[in-house]
């Protein structure tokens, strides 16, 4: 068998010319595998801030989060809740905008949404990512994506408008003032509407107009009317805020509606800036007695000339029973007096005696220990009526010695050599129950009256003429 052997040089040059074509044929094929579209449909989506990286508090950025699809959507997309501590959140605002894409060479589609933030105090914020989920035409299951995290830092407003929440880049105000009759009377009503429209700030940032009262105008403020500004495509431009206040006369004079000052910050000018409402002055008279367009009397007297009117035998025997029950009553007046006098005197007893008790007397007390300027008259009375003791010392003889302590640090905090009568009310305030509580477990404390013997002679033996004891 012979064997052809091919030189060595010639077999170096076909391996150098086979490897050449097979680097060829795979750069060839490499483009082809680059660009050929992932199997399946696919979701992709976006987050953007339109403020940049600061914002000043009580300004508006707008998110917008891009939900597209390399197909189409069989059901709108799904997009998780948004909460940023310190700042409001309000969205999606408007209708969605609808986008068209080219994403490495793949035709997508979606919408637009937009969400509101709107900083409430300086510092930074934290947008958090959002997942997506969304089903897609021709996808076996619903598809899921989620957006990047993003950062945004609050700055306030310099210390010249510490303490005004509206910021905005232009404020519009307006009021209109309508009177229900000219001139205003006593009774008539005056409605002030005042109209407040910022440019780039929500509407529920704007706060309220300080609106002094006015002394002889009853004033009744409605619940104010905020609203959103928006384009013609549903984009956000501002809020509107309207506040209705409606005032009635009460009495006649001169009055003025005063004016009101609106102040914001200027986000173009980066400056403090106001408007005032001008000032509403107007006199109000007097009110004029109602007078009917005809005569009430005369029309009365007219139609009893035309009438009959005829009485039931059952509301005549009514009328005499009333005229009988009258004239008794009319005829008994003595006895009726004797008897009124009776229950006067009763009544008036009962409440003498109840003065004169030791409830009337703790109750008294209670209301003295709870005034600021309370005095302690009331304290001794309700001593001797319940103890029969002149001083807190003798009513409290005889029970423990932590209630006695009580009584002798409440005098001391009220006349000692620095006096605190708010800390000895207190200290009275927890201690009276406590005593009340003792005396009434211990049974009232009589106290023995002794009369003077007859013979001034017979004081020291404390006998009378008789040489019996007194």
């Amino acid at each position: 068998m012979t064997r052809f052997v091919l030189p060595a040089d010639l077999q170096r040059r076909v391996c150098q010319h086979f490897f050449v074509r097979l680097l060829a044929c795979l750069l060839m094929t490499t483009p082809v595998w680059a660009q050929s579209p992932a199997p399946g449909p696919q979701l992709h989506v976006a987050a953007s801030l339109s403020a940049g990286q600061k914002l000043t508090v009580g300004a508006t950025a707008t998110l917008n989060v891009d939900v597209l699809t390399s197909t189409w959507f069989t059901e709108p997309p799904q997009i998780s809740g948004l909460n940023i501590p310190g700042a409001l959140v309000s969205g999606p605002v408007g209708d969605a905008t609808i986008l068209r894409d080219n994403i490495n060479g793949v035709a997508y589609s979606g919408l637009r949404y937009s969400y509101l933030i709107s900083p409430t105090a300086a510092g930074p914020l934290r947008v958090p990512a959002l997942t997506i989920t969304a089903k897609a035409g021709q996808a076996t299951a619903p598809l899921t994506a989620q957006t990047v995290e993003l950062s945004l830092q609050a700055i306030g407003p310099p210390d010249s408008a510490a303490g005004h929440r509206l910021a905005a880049s232009a404020v519009q105000v307006s009021q209109q003032i309508q009177f229900s009759a000219q001139p205003p009377a006593v009774g008539d009503h005056i409605s002030r509407v005042i109209t407040v429209q910022a440019q780039g700030a929500q509407a529920m940032l704007i706060p309220p107009p300080a609106i002094p009262a006015v002394p002889g105008l009853k004033s009744y403020p409605a619940e104010p009317v905020l609203t959103q500004l928006s384009g013609s495509r549903g984009e956000f431009l501002g809020g509107q805020r309207v506040d209705r206040l409606d005032y009635v006369v009460e009495r006649p004079g001169a009055y003025e509606l005063p004016a009101v000052e609106i102040r914001w910050w200027n986000l173009t000018t980066n400056q403090e800036a106001s408007t005032t409402l001008p000032a509403q002055r107007f006199d109000a008279k007097a009110g004029v007695a109602y007078q009917a367009p005809f005569s009430v009397e005369q029309d009365l007297r007219d139609m009893g000339r035309q009438v009959q009117v005829r009485v039931p035998g059952g509301w005549l025997a009514l009328g005499a029973a009333l005229v009988l029950a009258a004239l008794t009553i009319w005829l008994g007046r003595p006895w009726w007096r004797r008897a009124m006098a009776g229950l006067r005197g009763y009544a008036q007893a009962q409440r003498e005696r109840w003065r004169a008790s030791e409830p009337y007397a703790a109750r008294e007390l209670r209301r003295s220990l709870n005034h600021p300027q309370g005095r302690l008259d009331a304290l001794y009375r309700w001593l001797r009526r319940s103890r029969g003791a002149a001083s807190v010392a003798q009513a409290t003889a005889g029970i423990s010695i932590e209630l006695q302590q009580a009584g002798a640090i409440a005098l001391r905090d009220c006349y000692g050599v620095a006096p605190d009568s708010v800390r000895g009310f207190q200290t009275l305030r927890q201690a009276v129950p406590q005593w009340r509580r003792a005396f009434r477990a211990g049974g009232k404390r009589s106290q023995t009256h002794r009369l003077l013997p007859l013979n001034p002679s017979d004081a020291n033996r404390g006998t009378g003429p008789t040489g019996s004891s007194i």
